[in-house]
């Protein structure tokens, strides 16, 4: 089972002080899907991503470089956190924000220290404005939210055609095992292999399904605008949802589902 969890090893440099450190992380290996693949949904739609990019910190919990990565998730790719002290750590994944200037003026949003990895220039562009859905700016506040989440999305069943293109924000944890810790070697890099599925995003239970989306395009222009994806509804069976640890509230809109699925579905081991 440990050696199953530790993944691969690789040569990292050494740390510059004189008390063995070493690197953990992730190994990111996409689905068909999330490489943009179309898959067939259960009521009948073809949805193909084609482009999912997420702002993520990796956390080892004994201490550690901080550094947030602005990654696709249509390629392999690995992640980490360097200068771990030798021994044990657990290791997690967060979506992290940042914040921009509000009524104090421009402030350091932080996303030229982003690592970009096979995200672009222009893409990270949008992740240093205010998301394109859900901004809860508090007016009196003089900082203002920055997107963690970009996606690009088509769906399509006969001549009806479906697109999302949208940044939000989705706090909190993508994926953390409390129960196991990594063996972190000096100048070694040991990963946890993930699965990351796209179309889980879009799935009740492993069922892809999309009719809660494309019945919230009201004004029927094909594109799921902001107010359409606050007001637009999940049905009951994917508020409730049992792969869910907390069920979904039952005023929640399409981007609390979509955050929801975000945290507990996307990368698993």
């Amino acid at each position: 089972m440990m050696a199953a969890l530790l993944g691969t090893s690789a040569c990292v440099p050494a740390a510059e002080d004189t008390a063995p450190r070493g690197a953990v992380g992730f190994s990111l290996t996409p689905s068909e899907a999330t490489g943009g693949v179309s898959f067939a949904t259960r009521d009948g739609y073809t949805v193909t991503i084609e482009r999912l990019v997420v702002r993520l910190d990796v956390n080892a919990s004994e201490g550690g470089s901080n550094d947030t990565f602005l990654l696709s998730l249509a390629s392999p790719t690995v992640i980490y956190a360097t200068a771990v002290p030798e021994g044990s750590s657990r290791v997690s994944l967060y979506y992290t924000g940042r914040y921009g200037g509000g009524l104090d003026g421009p402030a350091d949003d932080g996303a030229a220290r982003d690592i970009l990895v096979g995200a672009t220039a222009k893409e990270s562009e949008r992740f240093s404005k205010p998301p394109d859905v859900g901004s809860r700016f508090d007016e009196s506040s003089s900082l203002e939210p920055r997107p963690t989440v970009l996606l690009l999305l088509r769906a399509e069943r006969g001549l009806k055609v479906v697109r999302i293109n949208a940044t939000f924000s989705a706090s909190g944890g993508a994926f953390r095992d409390p129960r196991r810790a990594l063996a972190v070697r000096r100048n070694e890099l040991t990963t946890v292999p993930l699965s990351v599925r796209a179309e889980a995003l879009f799935s009740v239970g492993t069922e892809p399904v999309f009719e809660s989306f494309a019945v919230a395009d009201r004004n029927d222009d094909g594109v799921l605008d902001a107010t359409e994806l606050l007001t637009g509804r999940p049905s009951a069976a994917e508020r409730r949802d049992p792969g869910f640890e907390f069920p979904v509230a039952e005023d929640g809109s399409l981007v609390d589902l979509l955050t929801a699925r975000l945290q507990e579905r996307l990368f698993r081991l």
